[in-house]
C-alpha cells in the first residue's frame, strides 16, 4: 500500500484513532460487540528505519515484528515527516507538520509546540478512553497530555524490557469498562551503541557480533568502528523485539488480544549517517504496522 508523506501521518495515527472511535474498523463479529470501542496501544521505536525481518532485513533478529507483520498490515512506503525525534514525534500525535504546530527541534534544546493544538491522548481520552504512556514522549509542553498513567521517565530505562511489560501488564489488567490507549515507546536502537549496550539484563541472550553482520547497504562504510555499532544497533533491536514479545503476552494473558488495535511504528532512520537527521530515504522511511 502506498501513500504520500503529505497525507501519511494524518490517515495512520488520527485516521485509525477516528475511525477505531466510531466503531467502524471491527475485524469480525468475534472481535468486538456492535459499537465497541477497542482498546489501542500504539509502539513507536527510537531511531529505528526498516531493520526489521519482515521489512527484508537479512540480520534483523524480529520474530515479534514479524508476527505482527504476518497477522496484521504492513506499509511498504511509511514516511515521517522529519529524520529527527520531537517533531516527527509531534507529528505524530497532532497530525500536523512540525512547521504548523512549531515543534522545530528537540524538546530537550526546549523547543515546543504551541499549545491549545488537539492531540491523540486528549482526543481519546475526551472519548472515554483512559490513556498512558510508558518511556519517551520527547514532546513538549508535556502538560498539554492527559496521561491517566504517565510511565514516561527516564525514557532510557526502557532497555529494561521486563519492567516495560510489567508496567503494561498493570494497564491491561485494570478493571475498567473503559478501553485504554496505551503508547509504548522502545529507546531501543538509539544511541549510545557501545559494548555495554550489547546485553541489558541478559536481553538478548545471544549477541551477533561484527563478523556476523554487514554495514547498512545506504551507509557504504564498513570499517570495524562502523561494524561494532551496527551490530550493537542489531542487538538493541532484537533487544525491542524481545520486549514487544513479552507485552504480546501479557496481552493475552490479560484477555484482550482480540479487542486491541496495535499500531507499531518508528519515529525515524538509524543513527548513522545518511539516516537520521537527513532527508535521504533511510532518515524518514521507517516501519509502519498495524493489527487488530
Amino acid at each position: 500500500m502506498q501513500c504520500t508523506r503529505r497525507s501519511f501521518l494524518t490517515r495512520s495515527a488520527v485516521g485509525l484513532a477516528g475511525i477505531a472511535l466510531a466503531g467502524q474498523a471491527r475485524p469480525s463479529q468475534a472481535a468486538a460487540s456492535e459499537g465497541a470501542r477497542p482498546n489501542i496501544i500504539f509502539v513507536t521505536t527510537d531511531d529505528q528505519g526498516l531493520e526489521a525481518g519482515c521489512y527484508g532485513d537479512p540480520y534483523a533478529i524480529t520474530p515479534n515484528i514479524d508476527r505482527l507483520a504476518e497477522e496484521g498490515v504492513l506499509f511498504e512506503e511509511a514516511y515521517v515527516t522529519t529524520a529527527t525525534c520531537s517533531p516527527s514525534r509531534s507529528s505524530m500525535l497532532t497530525g500536523l507538520y512540525p512547521h504548523q504546530n512549531e515543534h522545530w527541534g528537540l524538546a530537550n534544546h526546549h523547543y515546543s509546540m504551541r499549545e491549545g493544538i488537539p492531540n491523540l491522548f486528549g482526543i481519546l481520552k475526551d472519548a472515554g478512553y483512559r490513556t498512558g504512556i510508558i518511556g519517551k514522549l520527547h514532546v513538549m509542553p508535556q502538560n498539554e497530555f492527559p496521561f491517566d498513567v504517565n510511565h514516561s521517565q527516564p525514557s532510557t530505562r526502557t532497555r529494561q524490557v521486563r519492567q516495560v511489560a510489567e508496567e503494561a501488564a498493570e494497564i491491561f489488567q485494570t478493571e475498567d469498562d473503559a478501553p485504554f490507549f496505551l503508547m509504548i515507546n522502545y529507546f531501543d536502537p538509539h544511541r549510545p551503541l557501545t559494548d555495554e549496550d550489547n546485553q541489558i539484563d541478559g536481553i538478548p541472550e545471544t549477541i551477533q557480533t561484527p563478523d556476523e553482520i554487514s554495514t547498512f547497504p545506504w551507509l557504504g562504510v564498513d570499517t570495524p568502528e562502523v561494524l561494532a555499532e551496527v551490530a550493537t544497533y542489531y542487538n538493541c533491536v532484537q533487544r525491542l523485539d524481545i520486549g514487544l514479545g513479552m507485552v504480546l503476552d501479557e496481552l493475552e494473558a490479560a484477555g484482550k488480544t482480540e479487542d486491541t488495535l496495535i499500531i507499531f511504528i518508528g519515529d525515524h532512520g538509524a543513527p548513522f549517517s545518511r539516516a537520521k537527521t537527513t532527508c535521504y530515504e533511510a532518515g524518514v522511511k521507517i516501519p509502519f504496522i498495524v493489527r487488530w
